[in-house]
């Protein structure tokens, strides 16, 4: 399967979170997509047409999404996955 956030990046980038509030009580709330393509962000911007998350590897534009936990607001943490010819997609929202 293809993995745009390989693992051995994954402790880099969410390095760069830090100036954005990333520790480790977030980060015990990421565990549960460890295992999976995903990266964590925090959203910044919530619009109609999807909303504007930072990453450890910059801010990306993310498709208008809802999952079980609901819809993100600003200042959610977020679990992103890369849609290959979709996009940016939410795959959780981490706890508030």
């Amino acid at each position: 399967m293809y993995d745009p956030f390989p693992a051995s990046r994954r402790a880099a980038l969410d390095a760069d979170l830090i100036p954005f509030g990333w520790n480790e009580r977030i980060a015990s709330g990421f565990t549960r997509f460890e295992h999976t393509t995903t990266i964590p962000g925090r959203v910044i911007r919530v619009d109609r047409g999807g909303f504007l998350a930072v990453t450890g590897r910059g801010p990306v534009s993310c498709i208008p999404s809802t999952t079980e936990e609901g819809r993100p607001v600003t200042g959610d943490w977020v679990a992103l996955r890369d849609v290959p010819g979709y996009g940016i997609d939410l795959a959780g929202i981490l706890p508030r």
